[in-house]
């Protein structure tokens, strides 16, 4: 079952950047489940992924997906924040809705200040090495090497 509503999610589920103002219902949207039964999606599509942007939807109190990332982006040196803003990057199966890197965008833009607002890049990548590939990187990176330690505990 869990599998079914995984495919349900990566192929129908998208998100909107205008989710206050949406003003129709979009169309439904139709999945044939493997009983061959065919159910219909209408709101659900967008509205499974709006929670990222606006956790209290589903009674958390959690930070957004847009504050986690204006958290990490301003905790870092003031002097790193622009080549960060200009390289986010989302990875991972609920980062990947058709959409998601626009309403990033647009939702990060509000919590910026302007002078970094105008460099904000966002990609997504469906790349399954990535997540690995970005720590090879980082940890290659002699400034980091220098400025970090790790201990493996037996």
């Amino acid at each position: 079952e869990r599998q079914i509503v995984n495919q349900i999610k990566e192929q129908l589920c998208y998100c909107i950047c205008d989710f206050e103002n949406i003003m129709r219902e979009p169309n439904e949207l139709s999945f044939q489940l493997p009983n061959g039964y065919v159910i219909f999606i209408g709101m659900e599509a967008f509205r499974a992924v709006e929670p990222m942007f606006k956790p209290s939807l589903i009674g958390l109190s959690d930070a957004s997906l847009q504050k986690c990332a204006y958290n990490c982006i301003m905790k870092s040196y003031s002097e790193n924040h622009k080549e960060l803003v200009q390289n986010i990057l989302l990875v991972g199966g609920s980062l990947q809705f058709r959409g998601i890197a626009q309403c990033v965008k647009k939702e990060l833009l509000s919590l910026l200040p302007n002078q970094l607002g105008k460099h904000i890049k966002v990609h997504n990548s469906d790349d399954e090495f990535l997540n690995f590939n970005g720590a090879v990187a980082l940890a290659n990176n002699p400034y980091f090497a220098q400025n970090c330690y790790c201990a493996q505990n037996k």
